[in-house]
């Protein structure tokens, strides 16, 4: 069994004007987020030299792919065995007529084909060029040679439409539905490989490292993110920091904890703000991340059982109001005059409850 790894290439520029028809079109990439490309890279780094496997790296001929797979080799250093090997097979729906034109002017001087397009995402072929579809098979095609003549697990540096359209046929899924699959830039799908098929683990999958302050500033601004919000997050995310000399023995992923106190409330201002937010994040492939946040309104909890980071992340929570530290009394105080009826008061109080224990079991 080995591993395979479909990476979206990294972040691009952008051209001014409206939304463009990339496909085939070579846009360099976005250097800002080249540190985003190599910590990617270290982090296959950590995860193979665990496994103690080599990696073989290929990549799409399109310059936004082939970057990103030179800085994921930078980032990976000795797990990548040999150079990188680039494979057209990998690159993007390629949507001839239609290459790098605004969608608005394709919309008015193409109309007929515009609407025909709406009404099958995946099977429409564009004009000269391929559908999505037929991209996914040619990925396919691109994936099998590689199997067969390499034996270490892969890396495959490709493209949004191509990943996701292969991605629906190993899910018996139709190329229409594409759209529904994870495919944020620098993302990963993970697949088993037994040699015989493959086995989708994940789509759209990013490790938590990858969500430095960059990326934190994009979220904040994509989902209008309050300022007052922002505030109580990063010092609900300070004040995690101050725990951990309390639980140096224990296993918590404090950069886990961190980084999803400082998304926990990005829909606050949304009811079921909690699983809305984590909706959010998983489509910006954040999982781990994303499992915290949707629990940080009221995680299981036992009293005899180890800690865990949701449990830290909800008492973190339960300390800060607004963008002040204070104690749990006073958090909850300021919340039951939020409860319009009897049930809500006492969904509070056991919320209340709960944050007394798991402060008993931090500081004993």
């Amino acid at each position: 069994m080995r591993n395979i790894y479909l990476v979206r290439h990294g972040k691009i520029k952008q051209e001014a004007g409206g939304r463009r028809c990339i496909g085939q079109t070579d846009p360099p990439l976005d250097e800002k987020y080249v540190s985003s490309i190599l910590k990617l890279g270290n982090w296959f780094a950590e995860r193979q030299h665990h496994q103690k496997a080599s990696v073989v790296l290929a990549s799409g001929t399109l310059k936004r792919a082939c970057d990103t797979a030179k800085y994921l080799k930078e980032g990976a250093g000795e797990i990548i065995s040999g150079n990188i090997l680039f494979d057209e097979n990998l690159n993007e729906v390629y949507t001839g007529l239609w290459e790098n034109r605004e969608f608005e002017e394709i919309k008015v001087k193409d109309q007929k084909r515009f609407e025909e397009r709406g009404k099958s995402l995946g099977y429409f072929r564009f004009p000269e060029g391929e559908s999505i579809y037929e991209a996914g098979v040619r990925l396919e095609k691109g994936l099998n040679k590689l199997r067969r003549e390499n034996s270490e697990d892969l890396i495959m540096v490709s493209h949004s439409g191509a990943i996701r359209a292969f991605l629906c046929k190993l899910l018996g899924l139709s190329a229409d539905e594409h759209r529904k699959l994870c495919a944020a830039n620098i993302s990963s799908a993970m697949l088993l490989d037994d040699g015989e098929h493959l086995f989708v683990q994940r789509c759209g999958y990013k490790p938590t490292c990858l969500l430095g302050e960059l990326e934190l500033k994009e979220l904040y601004q994509e989902y209008n993110v309050p300022e007052p919000v922002i505030a109580h997050m990063q010092k609900t995310a300070e004040f995690t920091e101050t725990l951990k000399p309390c639980l140096k023995e224990s296993d918590l992923d404090w950069e886990r904890i961190r980084k999803a106190a400082l998304v926990h409330d990005i829909l606050r201002t949304e009811r079921l703000h909690a699983l809305k937010g984590a909706d959010a994040l998983r489509k910006e492939g954040y999982y781990e991340i994303a499992e915290l946040v949707e629990k940080h309104h009221d995680p299981e909890f036992a009293e005899t059982s180890p800690l865990t980071e949701a449990e830290i992340l909800f008492y973190a929570d339960s300390r800060v109001k607004e963008n002040e530290i204070v104690s749990v009394e006073e958090r909850y105080q300021a919340s039951y005059g939020k409860c319009h009826c009897a049930e809500a008061y006492k969904k509070r109080k056991v919320l209340y409850e709960k944050a007394k224990s798991i402060e008993k079991k931090i500081f004993g």
